[in-house]
């Protein structure tokens, strides 16, 4: 297993920072750079909504409605795929 360790972004109001890297998410064609939260123990993540339209998702056509909790809990939100990319990584998957 290869391992990287990426530094703390210092965050105001947050001690320590959080651990962010850039990364190419990808949907059908159309590719974004952006900046990511690395949480290595998350079954999930969530795209936000400019991201997700500029990827092409259209909102109101997902069918997978997910439930939320934490501060996040009553947000409506969808689950949807992104292939994501992170540079020293190469993907296994075809492009």
């Amino acid at each position: 297993m290869r391992t990287q360790r990426f530094s703390y972004t210092p965050i105001p109001g947050f001690i320590g920072g959080m651990p962010f890297v850039e990364m190419q998410l990808s949907h059908n064609h159309r590719s974004i750079s952006a900046s990511v939260l690395i949480d290595s123990g998350s079954a999930l993540n969530v795209l936000p909504l400019d991201a997700g339209l500029e990827l092409g998702f259209i909102w109101e056509k997902q069918t997978v409605p997910l439930d939320l909790g934490g501060t996040l809990r009553g947000s409506q939100a969808h689950a949807v795929l992104v292939h994501a990319e992170l540079a020293p990584f190469p993907s296994d998957l075809p492009g």
